[in-house]
């Protein structure tokens, strides 16, 4: 107990000493903590100053990383599109090589083609000459007739231009169109008649050159003849001149035609009959020499005559090769000229039904001028109408009047060709009249 008061006396003691101990501590910390403070406050002024400018250095940065981020994204759009430009180049160098393989195989297949083409042609020369000629003959003859049809074709719009100012001009077109198109038919006419001319000429140099073949053939089986002649001539001439210098051998013996009793006797003359062989041995063969001479010249003859034939032939296969190569050309402006000379007919057609529906438009226009002048009469009778002509254009309104009906008019009713539109605008028309 006595050490439990003990120590409880220490701890109050140890109490009362902690107040004064605790002011000192406190005193001594709050000095402290004054001084901490002030420096505390320089530091943080620095801070601020040091926050400001980091503040001002993080701006500039921020600039610089917005700046940057701009030229980063420049610059993968450009690598982007470099990207895109050279895939696109790729595909574009691919495309080239594949159409590269298509043109070749589509230039190896036009070659084979024009070879066939060619080959083909080739063989189409021999058998289409006359109908060669006969398109080429027949091209410049629709040409001349295509130039004349424009010609009239032209005459007749400039005529028709002026047939709009009476109704005698659009007649006298009318007439000279149909006169245009009698003309052109006699011209066709008279062209087909020609092509039938140049063709017969041409069954006819087809049947020389036959007749000039078929004497080639003759001439060279001739030839081939003479030739076997000559060499056998040649032949019995070199066995004659190897003969020569035994001329006993050419001549038949006497021996042996005789009996056996009178060959002593004939012995007896066999030198005399020799000699007179071996003269008339030389005889036959300078006979001989004559006929070869002139079967050499014979044979240089009917060479010539080959030659000659062939020469001729040579000429009149060039020409036909000449008249085949126009053949296409020919062919084809053939068919753009039937093609012009359709378009021309149809133009012409569509003329003259411009130029009757002209004179229907006259006719009417001549009927509505009647009406306007017998009501003008009836409205005003002493008005002066000046009839001198002036070229003015119609209104809309009359000239869809003066048109009016161009499909269903014939042109049989010409006193019945004012309608009712036409009598109602003539009504209008008199009734401005009278207000003014």
């Amino acid at each position: 107990m006595e050490s439990r008061t003990f120590r409880a006396e220490q701890k109050l003691a140890a109490l009362t000493k902690a107040p004064e101990e605790a002011e000192k501590k406190w005193a001594l910390l709050f000095e402290g903590l004054e001084a901490t403070l002030k420096k505390t406050k320089g530091e943080l002024g620095d801070v601020r100053v040091a926050f400001v400018e980091c503040q001002a250095k993080l701006i500039e940065a921020s600039r610089k990383n917005v700046t940057m981020e701009g030229q980063r994204r420049v610059n993968e759009a450009r690598h982007d599109l470099t990207i895109s430009k050279s895939k696109r180049a790729e595909a574009d160098i691919r495309k080239s090589e594949i159409r590269e393989s298509e043109l070749a195989l589509e230039l190896d297949a036009a070659r084979s083609q024009c070879r066939l083409q060619s080959q083909r042609i080739c063989s189409e020369k021999l058998s289409s000459n006359a109908k060669d000629k006969a398109l080429v003959d027949r091209d410049f003859r629709v040409q001349t007739v295509t130039a004349e049809a424009q010609s009239q074709i032209h005459i007749l719009k400039q005529q028709m231009a002026r047939s709009r100012s009476s109704k005698s001009d659009g007649s006298k077109e009318l007439i000279e169109a149909v006169r245009a198109r009698s003309l052109a038919q006699t011209m066709v006419q008279t062209l087909q008649v020609k092509l039938e001319s140049e063709k017969a000429e041409l069954s006819k140099q087809m049947g020389i050159q036959q007749e000039l073949r078929q004497q080639i053939k003759i001439l060279q089986k001739e030839r081939h003849i003479e030739d076997k002649r000559f060499e056998g001539w040649t032949a019995k001439i070199e066995e004659m001149c190897k003969r020569k210098h035994h001329p006993v051998s050419i001549l038949p013996s006497v021996n042996q035609h005789q009996p056996v009793s009178g060959r002593k006797a004939s012995n007896r003359c066999n030198h005399n009959r020799t000699l007179v062989n071996g003269a008339d041995a030389l005889e036959t063969l300078k006979a001989d020499s004559q006929i070869l001479r002139q079967m050499r010249t014979d044979l240089n003859r009917a060479r010539t005559e080959v030659m000659t034939k062939s020469l001729e032939f040579a000429r009149l296969q060039q020409h036909t090769e000449a008249i085949s190569s126009k053949h296409a050309e020919a062919r084809d402006l053939c068919h753009s000229l039937e093609t012009k000379l359709e378009v021309v007919q149809q133009q012409c057609v569509a003329l003259e039904r411009s130029v009757v529906m002209i004179g229907q438009r006259c006719i009417r226009a001549e009927s509505m001028a009647a009406g306007f002048e017998s009501k003008l009469k009836e409205v005003k009778p002493d008005i002066v109408i000046d009839y001198s002509y002036k070229s003015r254009e119609p209104s809309a309104k009359l000239y869809e009047v003066i048109s009016y009906d161009d499909r269903d008019f014939k042109g049989n009713d010409v006193d019945n060709s004012i309608d009712i539109g036409t009598v109602h605008d003539t009504t209008k028309f008199i009734k401005a009249l009278e207000i003014r």
